[in-house]
């Protein structure tokens, strides 16, 4: 049985009882709190950070430069080539400031 686009796109969940179910409860309960609770995002970048995981940057609008240098162990040398290629930083975006890249 195929499904229409907007329930096809709600993820597959395995209910406690080992059911199969649709739903987008999960999000939007996640939602729901971070929208009480704006700073409730931010405990989830030490999971990221524990898990030697990185955030997605074109969805990035709040990580710190600590957990983006962690999550780029050659960082060093991108920075090393960005600076010959552009040692005046005019191609610079607000991001790439904020991330010292």
């Amino acid at each position: 049985m195929e499904l229409p686009p907007a329930q096809a796109a709600r993820p597959l969940i395995v209910d406690l009882d080992n059911s199969l179910i649709r739903t987008d409860l999960l999000y939007e309960a996640g939602f729901a709190y971070l929208g009480e609770n704006p700073a409730g995002i931010f405990p989830l970048d030490a999971i990221v950070a524990d898990a030697k995981g990185r955030l997605y940057l074109a969805k990035d609008s709040c990580q710190s430069r600590a957990l983006f240098e962690a999550g780029y162990p050659e960082l060093e040398a991108f920075r090393k080539i960005r600076k010959q290629i552009d040692p005046k930083g005019k191609f610079a975006s607000h991001q790439s400031r904020r991330l010292g890249l």
